[in-house]
């Protein structure tokens, strides 16, 4: 890289700024990324081992906990900017795991798992040779001006097989009835339905809403948004009478926010977890913030560290 390009994308400064800076922050998060590892294993140790428990813990408080801990990884570096789509991935998760487990949880389960089933049966059936939804496929890697030779070599037999074993699941007596309201969802509006639209929430801020979560929604969801969508000029540029400044690829602006709300997101989940699977637990847990990430969160600085 040349001198602009160094000032651009600075790797040693933001993380010099957090490992001096942020140090008992950062081992705040990575032990919450832990508590959370340990908490989906002795959590399902403590269910019934059902659909529900699988969708809530394997995969919903699994994903809270992976991305605390990408967060942590980005956040070292300094790549604060980076880490607010794994904060907006994370407060996702939470926002699907808390409403799964504050009631009717099987049947969310449920329409969890056929909304998954569905969109596989879907790139099983691109795959199928002679499907308009094949041809789609085909032509807009024809579009893109991708080889699709390779689509081709699919073995249309596996795929006929595939299809059919996802077939039967769907129809079974306890999904049927779920994959029908999903099918009547797509005809009605034209496009997929996205897990929870059938049980008549039109939107993730509806579930932030029924969960009293709507602020985290409003402030939190939607800066993550804008960072997947790049939807906001001023994370990048800054303009000038004169000029126009390109902020750093690097940089802990915002680092504060960022923090506190992926602590936020993890305590949440987390005590959603233990009120549901292990209630002796919520004292444990609630020892844990006293002692050893109560501080931390309490005494971040205020700072802001931007390349010149």
């Amino acid at each position: 890289m040349n001198e602009q390009s160094r000032l651009i994308l600075d790797r040693q400064a933001p993380a010099k700024v957090i490992e001096t800076h942020l140090g008992q922050q950062c081992d705040m998060i990575r032990e919450l990324a832990d508590y959370g590892a340990d908490l989906i294993c002795s959590a399902y140790a403590h269910s019934p081992r059902q659909l529900t428990d699988a969708i809530a813990l394997g995969v919903l408080l699994k994903q809270v906990v992976a991305m605390v801990d990408a967060a942590d990884a980005l956040i070292r570096i300094g790549a604060i900017h980076s880490a607010h789509l794994q904060a907006r991935a994370a407060c996702e998760a939470s926002f699907y795991l808390e409403w799964m487990l504050s009631s009717d949880s099987e049947n969310k389960a449920k329409h969890y798992y056929v909304a998954s089933l569905r969109d596989q049966k879907q790139w099983a059936i691109r795959a199928s040779s002679g499907t308009p939804e094949n041809k789609r496929f085909v032509d807009s890697l024809a579009q893109a001006g991708i080889d699709d030779s390779w689509t081709s070599e699919m073995n249309p037999d596996e795929t006929a097989t595939y299809l059919e074993r996802v077939n039967a699941i769907l129809a079974q007596p306890e999904l049927a009835g779920i994959q029908e309201s999903f099918e009547k969802y797509t005809k009605k509006y034209r496009r997929p339905a996205q897990w929870y639209q059938p049980m008549g929430f039109k939107s993730i801020a509806d579930i932030a809403s029924a969960l009293s979560r709507k602020y985290e929604y409003i402030i939190f969801y939607s800066k993550g948004s804008n960072v997947v969508h790049s939807g906001s000029h001023f994370d990048h540029i800054a303009f000038s009478k004169s000029n126009v400044r390109f902020k750093g690829i690097r940089s802990v602006d915002n680092c504060k926010e960022s923090i506190m709300h992926l602590v936020q997101i993890a305590m949440r989940s987390y005590r959603a977890v233990n009120q549901r699977y292990i209630p002796e637990d919520e004292q444990a847990l609630g020892r844990l913030w006293i002692e050893r990430w109560r501080a931390p969160f309490f005494s971040m600085p205020d700072f802001e560290f931007e390349t010149k």
